[in-house]
C-alpha cells in the first residue's frame, strides 16, 4: 500500500515541509506584505548655549525671565516690562533685588533666563 500523502525530504538546516513555522523574513513574503523599511535617523541639533544676561538690554531683550520666590510662587516676566520700570541699562541683579513676591511679599526672587520662542503665523 502506498501512502496517500507524498513524503518530501527536508533540506539541511530547514524545518520539515509539513511544519508551519517560518522565519519573520519569510512571513512578509508569504503574507504578501512588503519588507519593513528602516527608519532614517536624523541627527539632532546640538543644544543651545545657555543665555547669560547681565543687563536687561543683553540679547536685545529677546529672552524670557522666569522669576521664582522661595515660597514656590513662579511668574514669567518679559524684559520689556522690567525695562519700563528700571530702564534698559539696569543690571538684572539690581532689578531682582527690587522685585517683591505677590504672594508672600518677600524680596527674595531668583531668575532663570531662556530664549524667547516665537511661533510662525
Amino acid at each position: 500500500m502506498e501512502d496517500p500523502v507524498p513524503v518530501t525530504k527536508a533540506r539541511p538546516g530547514m524545518p520539515p515541509p509539513d511544519s508551519h513555522s517560518y522565519s519573520i523574513g519569510a512571513a512578509f513574503i508569504l503574507d504578501g506584505r512588503r519588507y519593513p523599511t528602516l527608519v532614517t535617523i536624523i541627527p539632532m541639533m546640538p543644544p543651545r548655549p545657555p543665555l547669560s544676561v547681565v543687563k536687561l538690554s543683553d540679547h536685545f531683550g529677546q529672552y524670557v525671565l522666569t522669576l521664582k520666590c522661595e515660597c514656590g510662587h513662579t511668574r514669567i516676566a518679559q524684559p520689556q516690562t522690567l525695562a519700563a520700570l528700571a530702564g534698559w541699562d539696569a543690571l538684572l541683579v539690581d532689578v531682582l533685588r527690587r522685585l517683591r513676591c505677590s504672594h508672600c511679599g518677600r524680596r527674595q526672587c531668583s531668575a532663570t533666563v531662556r530664549p524667547e520662542i516665537k511661533r510662525d503665523g
